[in-house]
């Protein structure tokens, strides 16, 4: 596959072509516009093989689809895009406590602390006003650890004195799975609770990375089972990959898809910690490899017509497809801070996950002012919010779905480069992947979600 840079081309009545980048196959090309994401899939015999001043001889049929996806602009100004301000997920801080000892946790657990039930109401209250403020209907509230069903009863609390003001709360919990009783289960399955359970891969890569008594494989899978027999649908499972658990995708998927009959995946590479040993850098081929094979392994379920998702590439899909900007972290660059906000245990507030970090803080809920103002201030002083960028940003075709990567992993990283390198690499290698089942026709019949058919 070739590729080819279509830089910025004025064109006639003031109109320009704004740079894109051209993924050139024997019959078709793909076009993906830098600053904008929107993409066109063309019959490669329309461009002429960008030669010869090919955008002055487009049909108007043509001219009016690249203007429609923004390809082609009356004003270069108009390209620049705007990131809103309106938090819609908060993330609540319940417990640093976990009966777990995972060899890659990013969270500092000493000090162990657990919410009180004043502070859990102050920081209900205060999401409830500002939601009446600015007219919000719909939140997403995720408890947060260590393992948050330690606090599981606060949880409920918590979900109830938001609901009660009329206020639509999707509450997802990401939990190691060794916490389950039928009171838990009771309210998952009444308030369609998304719940996503901590699974690193079969039984012996599982127990070794969790290194506790609690953490047994079975113990996890029999609570899954029972989550199963309830008829709880939303399960999804998170793995984190380390430099051991590369080799071992195939298996991991298996366990999950095969075993624990879980058709919603999400695995992430492990990302260094201030609180844990570090671990070494990924090397390219490392992430290649990674990469490879786990999309090549999902594909492979979904040929069988195993209907098993991987969240990772069904959202790089997404963004090709329909640029929706659904996904706070992989749609427009980081949105942490813009859309997703953490409280700490007693009321700060932090931008994404970054409650650990004293330096991050965007204000409190005790200071009386409004969220908005506190988090446009924090946009001009704190860190966290200044622009992620490495000159190899400008060669890039995903920079708009990327714009720099994850801030926190680059926080945890200490990355000196300016950018997510890890995010960066899955990004160039993953994209191509899924670009050259586009020009061959295999993605639609392959990778096509259940509710699109």
């Amino acid at each position: 596959m070739e590729i080819k840079v279509i830089d910025n081309k004025i064109l006639s009545d003031g109109y320009v072509f704004t740079k894109s980048f051209a993924m050139i196959s024997k019959n078709k090309v793909f076009l993906v516009n830098q600053n904008q994401g929107t993409t066109i899939l063309l019959d490669k015999s329309l461009i002429d093989d960008f030669v010869n001043d090919w955008l002055t001889r487009i049909d108007e049929n043509l001219f009016s689809k690249f203007i429609q996806r923004n390809f082609i602009v009356k004003d270069k100004k108009s390209t620049k895009v705007k990131l809103n301000c309106l938090p819609t997920f908060f993330l609540i801080d319940f417990t640093n406590m976990c009966n777990f000892n995972c060899i890659y946790c990013f969270r500092d657990l000493k000090n162990n602390r657990e919410i009180t039930v004043d502070h859990l109401d102050d920081i209900c209250d205060f999401i409830v006003d500002y939601c009446k403020k600015y007219r919000i209907s719909r939140i997403t509230v995720q408890p947060w650890g260590g393992e948050p069903l330690l606090a599981y009863k606060k949880i409920i609390y918590c979900y109830n004195r938001i609901t009660k003001f009329g206020i639509n709360v999707n509450m997802t919990i990401e939990t190691n799975g060794s916490i389950l009783n039928e009171e838990i289960i009771k309210f998952i399955k009444n308030n369609n609770v998304q719940i996503g359970i901590s699974i690193d891969g079969n039984e012996y890569l599982h127990n070794k990375q969790r290194q506790s008594k609690t953490c047994d494989f079975n113990l996890i899978l029999k609570n899954i089972q029972i989550l199963h027999k309830n008829n709880i649908k939303d399960i999804s499972s998170i793995s984190v990959v380390t430099q051991k658990g590369i080799e071992c995708i195939d298996s991991t998927v298996e366990t999950i898809a095969e075993v624990f009959k879980i058709n919603n995946l999400k695995l992430n590479l492990v990302h260094n910690s201030d609180f844990k040993d570090s671990y070494a850098q990924f090397s390219d081929a490392e992430i290649e490899e990674f990469v490879y094979r786990l999309y090549n392994t999902i594909k492979k379920y979904r040929i069988k017509n195993q209907k098993i998702i991987e969240s990772n590439i069904q959202q790089r899909i997404k963004n090709l497809l329909y640029r929706n900007n659904s996904n706070i972290c992989l749609s427009s660059g980081c949105q942490g801070g813009y859309r997703m906000i953490s409280f700490s245990s007693n009321g700060d507030i932090y931008p994404c996950e970054m409650v650990d970090y004293e330096e991050e803080k965007i204000g409190s809920i005790y200071s009386g002012r409004d969220l908005i103002d506190m988090l446009l201030e924090s946009t001009h002083e704190k860190k966290y919010f200044q622009r992620k960028y490495n000159i190899k940003c400008d060669d890039c075709p995903w920079w708009y779905y990327c714009k720099g990567g994850c801030t926190s992993a680059i926080r945890y990283a200490k990355t000196t480069s300016g950018v997510d390198e890890i995010g960066c690499r899955i990004n160039k290698k993953l994209y191509m992947l899924i670009v050259e089942d586009i020009l061959n026709d295999n993605l639609k019949d392959v990778f096509k979600e259940d509710n699109d058919e």
